[in-house]
């Protein structure tokens, strides 16, 4: 046999060691979800008044963070769209998600659990009440 066919032979024999070796658990799902913010401006709704919307720049300046299930690891962080939209890609697990920096909204942050199963996507909207009121 040539030199060439025993290359692309032992490349094959890799490739098929490699993917048998790899456990199912890698496989990925996503999680996407939208981040809301508001009320943005204090006093009753009013009809003839809708809410305004959250400008692009607050969106620009928080991220989504995934954390592992204790807390303790990032997996992935994911800068918001001018929506407050996010996805991100993740090996099936356990996690809690976070938006970060906590610097508007009231209360206490907690980030959330999420379950990811191989081959889903998870939806996750994180909704932020400002306190105007």
């Amino acid at each position: 046999m040539s030199m060439t066919l025993w290359f692309f032979l032992f490349l094959a024999f890799l490739s098929g060691c490699a993917h048998q070796s790899m456990p199912s658990d890698t496989k990925s799902g996503s999680i996407e979800g939208q981040v809301t913010i508001g009320p943005l401006r204090p006093g009753p709704v009013r009809v003839d008044q809708p809410e305004p919307e959250v400008p692009p720049e607050l969106f620009a300046s928080h991220k989504i963070v995934v954390l592992s299930q204790d807390g303790k690891t990032t997996i992935v962080e994911s800068k918001l769209d001018s929506k407050g939209n996010y996805k991100v890609d993740v090996p099936a697990g356990t996690y809690l998600v976070d938006v970060q920096p906590h610097d508007i909204g009231m209360g206490r942050f907690t980030p959330q659990e999420v379950v990811v199963e191989a081959g889903q996507t998870v939806r996750h909207d994180i909704d932020i009440d400002t306190g105007m009121r």
